[in-house]
């Protein structure tokens, strides 16, 4: 991590300082974004095995229930989904860039909230951390403990692990030698990474993998944009019975991300008649920024990984994509590719 002040604006602050917020406090609400992933569980639980004490009460919580492969986070189990809200005196909000997004969250936490992200983020907490050169949040809270000297008990660190290797695709991409230094301590503090490998990379279902096969059976590919696209409609996960944390679409929309024919992936799931949810996966080396082409539909995420959702067809979406793709085409935050 280059310091402790990444993008300085008045509301930035550093780790000393949040460290300092959450030693004061006592009772703590541990909250990130709807639909909880690898990274915002991972810095949920890092914090959760660390600090937790009979002085300094943690209380992770989401509303949604994560996935199977979740279950490497040591303890998951310990996830509440009804919190006492009224009693926290200190809200940490984790990997989430817009409050509207935070489960549980109200506009009211403000003055008790700590904002902690590797988004470009709205600083609408009283403590705002933010560092988008880095793979994860979970990279920063491991920053945040090492570079204060505080132990990191196994537990914590195969958490920590399990937020860092699922954000890097399996350290994939945005993998710096930081955070492969932070991997290594991690795993000098007991971290196993065997078992975060296990979850996250070989659990998938064989109806899992059915509903893959299907959806690769109908990928196309675009000249221009040099998109590899596809979607699962709302029929097929009603006809299986399964949500898309069962199905571990993220891994899906991984392995379509490094087709070799395009510049980046589509992959876009129907949770419900005419509403899409779709995850743009890229690599380092195609040189696209598939957050820009989010944004412009109304999502976010990072250069190499980003998400959205959308009100229409599937036909209508990537219309939308063209169009976002070719409004921005001379815009280098979008990024040039060989058509």
């Amino acid at each position: 991590m280059k310091n402790e002040t990444p993008l300085q604006t008045p509301s930035s602050s550093t780790l000393g300082d949040i460290l300092q917020t959450i030693r004061d406090a006592r009772h703590i609400v541990l909250l990130t974004h709807q639909g909880p992933d690898g990274d915002g569980l991972g810095a949920m639980f890092g914090l959760y095995h660390t600090l937790s004490s009979p002085n300094h009460i943690l209380i992770p919580a989401t509303e949604s229930r994560p996935g199977p492969a979740f279950t490497c986070i040591p303890q998951i189990s310990h996830l509440t989904h009804n919190p006492q809200l009224k009693d926290a005196d200190l809200f940490i909000t984790l990997d989430a860039g817009e409050p509207d997004r935070i489960e549980f969250y109200h506009t009211s936490y403000k003055s008790r909230t700590i904002n902690i992200d590797h988004h470009p983020s709205d600083r609408f907490a009283m403590l705002n951390y933010l560092d988008t050169s880095v793979s994860s949040t979970s990279e920063i809270i491991s920053a945040m403990f090492f570079e204060h000297k505080i132990h990191v008990p196994p537990q914590a660190a195969t958490a920590l692990l399990a937020g860092i290797f699922f954000d890097t695709g399996g350290f994939q991409h945005n993998t710096s030698s930081t955070t492969l230094h932070y991997v290594a301590k991690l795993l000098r503090y007991g971290g196993d990474l065997e078992r975060v490998t296990s979850y996250l990379k070989h659990s998938t279902t064989p109806q899992a993998l059915n509903i893959w096969g299907q959806a690769l059976e109908d990928l196309s590919l675009e000249q221009s944009p040099a998109l590899a696209h596809t979607h699962i409609p709302h029929s097929v996960l009603k006809s299986f019975n399964l949500s898309s944390k069962d199905l571990q679409l993220d891994k899906l929309a991984l392995l379509i991300g490094t087709i070799s024919e395009s510049s980046f992936g589509l992959l876009a799931t129907e949770y419900e008649d005419g509403n899409l949810k779709g995850s743009f996966r890229t690599d380092s080396f195609k040189n696209v920024n598939v957050e820009q082409i989010a944004k412009y539909l109304g999502g976010g995420g990072h250069r190499y990984a980003a998400g959205f959702r959308y009100k229409g067809s599937y036909t209508a979406l990537i219309a939308d994509i063209r169009k976002a793709w070719h409004n921005g085409k001379s815009d280098t935050e979008i990024g040039s590719v060989a058509e």
